[in-house]
């Protein structure tokens, strides 16, 4: 994969958080006003859980130990994840002392919801994510590992996880590893399948856009899998992800939209605004007006990340390198991993 690849994917991270953002203050703004698929935040994570699934495919082949590999990954999340908690909640905790009448927030609570437990507290409810990402990662590891000795174990394993996962949260990170393993073969394809895809993703999207609902019936209760998780997160909405995620790797004229700058830019910094806008919009709207909270609150997240990004984030990632120690001569399991691929 080339760098072009990685920009797009870049760029694609950047209009999914968008899409996250959008969706809460339409959501907190006026439940009943939807502008699909715009403000569609649980579409938008299931695109970030591909996303992840299929670049940790190549940032796992690098031949190091496997807790190294897991090491610098919880540090990469858990890191930006406890700050933006510790903000957050030293914020609602001076607005609560200035004004007993202010909500107050549990910081255990908090850490509780980071790891599966939904609509434990509103101090930043996206950031039931984290655990799920940490989860999948966990996932694509074990998958990149077995794929190393044996195939025909690697292909049972992946069946056994989409059987049991459905294609929810952690089966989006198979499907990602599984896309990032043919693409080669996916990208070569003949130029009617490639067209074929989008056409696809294109009509299903907008089945989405105008009834709310795609892949209904008997494709989302094949997508559900084995296990139920209490997640806004539905199979229609997670096979819906993936197939945009495929139509975008299969059209060059979509890679090169999403490789523009802008969105390339927030991409760099979608986890930073991921992580903050939420505590910024509750704690303006407790204040204040909604016009008021929406100007206030697109500015200051916008601002705020990009500290947040660079005293944060970015040390994250560079602390998740150190852990990892990859050399670029490093020898891979399966294949090269790609010029400039996201940690």
């Amino acid at each position: 994969m080339s760098s072009t690849r990685i920009q797009y994917l870049d760029g694609l991270r950047g209009v999914a958080c968008l899409m996250v953002v959008a969706g809460h203050y339409m959501d907190a703004l006026s439940p009943s006003s939807v502008v699909r698929p715009f403000d569609d935040g649980v579409l938008a994570v299931a695109i970030f859980f591909v996303i992840s699934g299929f670049i940790l495919t190549d940032s796992f082949a690098v031949n190091i130990p496997a807790q190294r590999h897991l090491a610098g990954r919880l540090v990469r999340l858990l890191v930006p994840c406890a700050v933006a908690l510790f903000l957050a909640y030293a914020a609602s905790s001076g607005l609560h002392y200035l004004n007993p009448d202010f909500p107050y927030f549990s910081i255990k609570t908090a850490a509780v919801h980071v790891f599966g437990s939904t609509g434990v507290t509103l101090l930043d409810p996206p950031t039931w994510t984290i655990g799920y990402e940490i989860y999948g990662s966990c996932a694509v590891l074990v998958l990149v590992l077995i794929r190393a000795r044996s195939q025909y174990v690697w292909m049972a394993v992946c069946a056994a996880l989409i059987i049991v996962f459905g294609v929810r949260e952690i089966g989006l990170f198979v499907i990602g590893h599984l896309m990032r393993v043919n693409w080669d073969k996916i990208t070569r394809s003949s130029r009617t399948i490639r067209f074929s895809i989008v056409v696809l993703a294109a009509y299903f999207l907008l089945t989405e856009c105008l009834n709310g609902s795609v892949f209904g019936g008997s494709f989302g209760t094949i997508g559900t899998g084995l296990i139920h998780t209490d997640t806004p997160l539905d199979a229609p909405h997670a096979m819906l992800g993936a197939l945009l995620f495929l139509a975008i790797g299969a059209s060059a004229s979509l890679q090169a939209f999403f490789s523009h700058k802008a969105p390339d830019y927030i991409g760099k910094l979608s986890f930073s605004i991921y992580l903050i806008h939420w505590p910024i919009m509750f704690l303006l709207h407790c204040a204040s007006s909604w016009p008021v909270t929406i100007i206030a609150g697109v500015a200051m997240t916008l601002m705020l990340s990009i500290l947040f990004e660079r005293y944060v984030d970015k040390p994250s990632i560079s602390l998740n390198r150190r852990i990892k120690k990859v050399r670029l001569s490093g020898r891979v399991l399966s294949f090269s991993a790609p010029t400039g691929a996201a940690e």
